[in-house]
């Protein structure tokens, strides 16, 4: 087998003749490294991410048991299948190996024979979870992709919403630290889905808080139980769906979770909340500073907590929203319309608060060069 197609293997041990023994085990099919400390360990290991680590457990200045702790404290680390080996047998040790992370044992003196089963055996086991979350990411790409699709040809509206919402939750995520917290993007992404059944133009009319039929307010009201259902048939999202359901809910209160419900979809949903609040109120014109002090003058409506993420998140934006007015050959993806968009025969060609695409920005250049677009445009652009 080549040597670059071959698994790593980590042998950790203060000894040298033991590394030297489980080296000849194994060198024959797997490319073997060693270590003979636990803090050079750490350091190979992140240098080279092998594939499984044999680790000893009794080791000077740092034993195997607090070496296999530090390394599942670690983000690039903790997936590693590491195998004691040790001449400590007896069953609190034993449990103690495994509570730390560990997931077999070895004893020494150590079996050639058995020494190459165990790590073939965790090899496997490792690749084959390694294809299957592969291939759970590909499933969820492609869902995440299908319904994207079917959202910007479908309903434009609802797509530039839920791109604004997705970023605004970008910004926040490294100030909310908390286990979970990557599926807040994925809700705000797929926020907007139950949408799909609502005309653009109804949708951009309550939006901007305009009026709308009572029959259109409650198909707009049914939209996030709709995009739950929606998101909900894809495999592990239903964490995701449960937060896309309560959007909307009202008051925010992230100490729901005591009532039976995942601290998870508790906190997702008034992130959830949070940002389209935010984001009616930067649409409509208001600046940064006015929208953040709005929302944190409702304390009985959004967490403190998670409005103090977005405003730090936001601290570190590289842009913010800024009233303009540009002729359309100055347009660019991203700006959002403050007033419609009208021909010079007085025609509406898209409503205030539409986000624009290439394709819309296409046509309105394509309008304005036979002289029948009302320019310049009132937009708002990114600083």
């Amino acid at each position: 087998m080549p040597e670059a197609k071959r698994p790593t293997v980590l042998v950790v041990d203060d000894v040298a003749e033991n590394i030297q023994i489980l080296g000849d085990t194994l060198r024959n099919e797997y490319a073997v490294l060693a270590a003979k400390s636990g803090e050079k360990a750490l350091e190979t290991a992140a240098r080279s991410l092998p594939d499984l680590i044999l680790l000893d457990v009794m080791m000077p200045d740092m034993d195997g048991f607090e070496t296999c702790r530090r390394m599942k404290q670690n983000k690039a680390l903790k997936d590693i299948p590491v195998i004691f080996v040790t001449a400590l047998t007896d069953a609190v040790n034993e449990a103690k190996g495994f509570a730390v992370g560990g997931v077999d044992y070895i004893t020494k003196p150590v079996s050639p024979p058995i020494v190459r089963a165990r790590v073939a055996t965790h090899i496997r086991l490792r690749a084959t979870e390694t294809r299957l979350r592969d291939t759970l990411q590909k499933t969820l790409a492609g869902a995440v992709s299908l319904f994207m699709d079917l959202l910007i040809l479908s309903n434009p509206v609802a797509y530039s919403r839920a791109s604004r919402l997705k970023h605004y939750v970008k910004l926040m995520l490294p100030h909310l630290d908390r286990p979970g917290a990557w599926q807040f993007e994925l809700a705000a992404m797929f926020s907007q889905v139950g949408c799909l059944s609502i005309p653009p133009d109804i949708l951009q009319d309550i939006y901007a808080g305009r009026s709308v039929e009572d029959s259109d307010r409650v198909l707009f009201d049914l939209h996030p139980q709709a995009g739950c259902e929606l998101v909900g048939r894809i495999p592990n999202l239903e964490s995701v769906a449960a937060i896309i359901a309560r959007q909307e809910d009202d008051p925010c209160s992230c100490s729901e979770h005591e009532k039976g419900e995942s601290e998870t979809v508790a906190l997702g949903a008034c992130v959830l909340r949070t940002i389209l609040a935010y984001d009616r109120l930067v649409t409509s014109g208001q600046d940064r500073e006015m929208a953040l002090g709005q929302l944190k003058a409702n304390t009985g409506e959004y967490e403190s907590e998670v409005v103090a993420a977005l405003e730090k998140g936001l601290q570190t934006d590289e842009w913010s929203m800024k009233p303009r007015k540009v002729f359309a050959s100055l347009l660019m993806p991203g700006y959002i319309l403050q007033t419609d968009a009208v021909s010079s025969q007085g025609k509406l060609l898209l409503k205030a608060g539409t986000e624009l695409s290439a394709p819309m920005i296409h046509s309105l250049q394509r309008i304005a060069a036979n002289a029948c677009l009302e320019e310049p445009l009132a937009v708002l652009t990114p600083e």
